[in-house]
């Protein structure tokens, strides 16, 4: 948003002034594309669509898909950046992966899974924030020749977890920061 110009009027009582604000709304959609190379993983290509202020209330929310040689994955997310009205910050990613790993570990793998998260600023430098993510996972295609330790990996797998991270951030911009620092501690737990 852009404002355009500020100008004040007489209100009510002449204790009180109305301020008119004109603005200019920018542009809150974005479509991304990206395509690369690795000598690991291959040709690999990416599209996301991504709206920052859905239905003009400030909420977040992207839908990534990503296709490679190993690996392909498409990603939703949500984020609500005032919820229930309070400088909380919270939201939910879905996410679906692949992987075939059959030329480097003799195996396949697909996880399918569900994060919730939520963050809150502490200080003007630091914010913490806490996630829990439920995800299922399944090894199959596995070789004759795969490794025990693949071999015993085999079938589906729940994994639930609970991380937490505390960051300190004094950098003057998110993007091409000229000063500060940037700093995170993060603990995870999960069985």
């Amino acid at each position: 948003m852009l404002f355009r110009s500020v100008s004040a009027s007489p209100a009510s009582s002449p204790d009180k002034t109305n301020l008119n604000v004109q603005v200019v709304e920018k542009s809150t959609g974005e479509v991304t594309f990206g395509a690369g190379y690795s000598s690991v993983g291959g040709v690999i290509g990416d599209i996301a669509v991504r709206e920052r202020n859905l239905l003009g209330k400030g909420q977040d929310v992207r839908l990534g898909f990503t296709i490679g040689t190993i690996s392909s994955s498409v990603t939703l997310s949500f984020t609500e950046p005032y919820f229930l009205d309070r400088q909380v910050a919270a939201g939910f990613d879905l996410f679906w992966t692949t992987n075939d790993r059959q030329n480097i570990a003799s195996y396949s793998d697909r996880s399918l899974g569900l994060a919730l998260r939520t963050g809150w600023s502490l200080t003007e430098h630091t914010r913490q924030s806490v996630r829990y993510t439920l995800r299922q996972t399944e090894i199959y295609n596995v070789s004759p020749f795969a490794s025990a330790i693949v071999k015993s990996q085999s079938g589906s797998s729940v994994t639930s977890e609970i991380s937490e991270t505390i960051a300190w951030d004094t950098r003057d911009q998110r993007l091409n920061p000229t000063k500060g620092w940037l700093a995170r501690n993060s603990m995870a737990h999960g069985g």
